[in-house]
């Protein structure tokens, strides 16, 4: 008897042993990932010392500036709004019942567009967090926005479109603006504030694509 009972308590011994190791294993996996991540996200939610320089040298000297129910937007003097506008319908899909007045502005008319993609995103991933208003930065070319990147993260990276939760903001560039990669940076800003610790950059990814993937579902 007491020889199966020593037995049973070795195959439990060594079965822990094996999940300690296994979770280990997970966890030291994992950690390039949520490290790369963290620089970028889960380091803005600490109110300690972080990696990202503070918010205030804009590579735009001037912005103008217009504000919907959930964005600020701010853009340069010559941004083409018009095509700016043009370019956040390029997917075609329902709108739901709100509509707008014929003299509308376009800045009306982008800041309904913009809204609806929130509406639509929060939908898609069925995630409502409490969230103040998100800015939307549209720098005029890509060199305007890697300079932005780089003032913020200290290097350099080659990209359309990011987004900082320390800072609540959007960054894009007038080039590089759609429906498609704004409604995937906007996914990011919900996911970010739903969750109490930001999941890492590869599933965070994975759950901002679903969203433009399913649009227009």
């Amino acid at each position: 008897m007491s020889v199966s009972l020593n037995r049973i308590e070795t195959r439990k011994r060594y079965s822990t042993l094996v999940s300690i190791l296994a979770g280990a294993f997970i966890i030291f996996r994992a950690l390039p990932i949520f490290s790369e991540y963290a620089r970028e996200v889960i380091q803005a939610k600490s109110s300690g010392k972080n990696d990202l320089h503070e918010e205030g040298v804009d590579s735009v000297d001037r912005w103008d500036i217009f504000e919907s129910k959930y964005f600020t937007i701010y853009h340069h003097p010559d941004a083409n709004l018009r095509a700016i506008e043009r370019r956040l319908k390029k997917r075609a899909f329902y709108f739901g019942r709100e509509t707008l007045s014929g003299d509308a502005s376009i800045e009306d008319k982008i800041g309904y567009r913009l809204d609806y993609l929130f509406k639509r995103a929060r939908e898609i991933l069925d995630m409502y967090p409490k969230m103040g208003k998100i800015k939307i930065k549209i720098l005029t070319d890509r060199r305007q926005l890697r300079d932005e990147y780089y003032k913020i993260f200290g290097y350099q990276e080659e990209m359309k479109s990011f987004y900082v939760h320390k800072y609540e903001t959007l960054y894009i560039s007038e080039d590089d603006i759609s429906d498609s990669i704004v409604v995937h940076e906007i996914a990011h800003a919900i996911i970010d504030s739903y969750f109490e610790v930001v999941p890492p950059k590869k599933l965070a990814e994975v759950m901002a694509s679903y969203v433009d993937s399913h649009l227009e579902e």
